[in-house]
């Protein structure tokens, strides 16, 4: 995936992260942490966003909402998701500046493997 920027530095107004999850029934009734680490193109220290997550069925959803993520150089911008501590996924995205760029310091387009503008 890429994100194109008309100006760099700027920032990615809205996020929305989504996991879904599959338990063992020896999970029942135990309380799991869930993670989403933010790791930026500038390298810059990452931002960690928590949630305790108390099973009591098989499957569940965890969701994360993140506004404004400062965009400060071209680079790859990582999503890690960490159950416990531990690594899980992690999703990577392209962040690009338009050469062309005129106007408004927010993303501009977002592009996806199919090559889909949304």
């Amino acid at each position: 995936m890429e994100v194109i920027a008309a100006q760099i530095p700027s920032t990615i107004p809205q996020v929305e992260a989504l996991s879904a999850w599959e338990f063992d029934e020896q999970d029942f009734d135990q309380e799991f942490q869930i993670m989403l680490r933010l790791k930026l193109p500038d390298g810059s220290p990452h931002f960690d966003f928590c949630q305790l997550l108390f099973v009591k069925k098989s499957r569940a959803r965890t969701s994360f909402g993140i506004e404004d993520i400062p965009i400060r150089k071209e680079g790859i911008l990582e999503f890690e998701l960490l159950l416990n501590g531990n690594h899980i996924a992690s999703h990577k995205v392209v962040v690009l500046r338009r050469e062309d760029s005129e106007g408004d310091e927010k993303i501009v387009k977002r592009i996806d493997e199919t090559g889909e503008s949304h």
